[in-house]
């Protein structure tokens, strides 16, 4: 049986589509399910970043912050403080978290197909599991490949002290997003909520409701509800989180 060059793809070159022509790109995936190495590549791409920030702005100067802006510990004294600092800035702590942040994102990839698994059967489509995975995955791919350029490229070009105030803030280096109307002093649920309206993130969900809508063989307002929903759902965990903890 011959096979076509579409089917022969390589994960590189499905993924390029998904930069020049998504919908070609899921029509391969529909055919060939592949998620696992595009899972493991964003999950790398994470670490690398993290280690990149880390590696410029220091670890302890990072743990220092989270530790100096948390309102849980705000009545600590400044030498408990610093007990702390010193315990939570060790470098195997620091390799953890690097791991940690890569495990993380690659957990968030099997949940996320999951969820657009379950979804897309439930409406109508006939997928697999690997289906749900591969749409969530390389939906993501322009995104994290763009914040990770753009992330550096602020660390190559920004002042140290530029850096080290942004390194604390959940949507990274670069604020593509709402947040940026907000004052020092604003609430962090607020924050968390217009941080969640980003620009990066729009790019995921538009790849992903046309992934969904090509592999699932769905209506397009099917595909965005699939899609918004899960959207809502992160943005609540986020904004709950950080009205919890701060």
């Amino acid at each position: 049986m011959e096979n076509t060059g579409s089917e022969n793809s390589s994960v590189g070159f499905v993924g390029l589509k998904m930069f020049s022509d998504p919908v070609e790109g899921f029509e391969m995936l529909s055919r060939r399910p592949k998620f696992i190495a595009m899972t493991l590549f964003i999950a790398i791409c994470v670490m690398l970043l993290s280690g990149a920030v880390i590696g410029t702005v220091g670890f302890e100067t990072i743990v220092e912050k989270q530790i100096t802006n948390s309102p849980q510990l705000a009545e600590l004294s400044r030498e408990e403080k610093q007990e702390i600092i010193a315990a939570q800035s060790s470098p195997v702590l620091m390799y953890i978290t690097i791991a940690v942040g890569g495990l993380a994102t690659f957990g968030m990839m099997l949940l996320g197909g999951l969820y657009y698994w379950f979804s897309m059967n439930a409406l109508g489509g006939k997928v697999r599991f690997p289906h749900g995975v591969a749409v969530f995955a390389y939906s993501s791919l322009p995104s994290t490949v763009l914040l990770v350029l753009a992330n550096l490229i602020v660390l190559a070009v920004k002042p140290l002290d530029e850096i080290t105030a942004l390194a604390g803030r959940s949507s990274g280096l670069v604020q593509a997003n709402l947040s940026v109307v907000l004052d020092t002093d604003a609430s962090p649920a607020l924050r968390a909520l217009l941080e969640s309206l980003d620009f990066f993130a729009l790019i995921g969900w538009v790849l992903a409701v046309i992934g969904i809508k090509v592999v699932g063989k769905l209506t397009t307002g099917s595909a965005v509800g699939i899609v918004a929903l899960s959207a809502l759902f992160g943005i609540a965990l986020r904004v709950g989180g950080m009205a919890l903890f701060g």
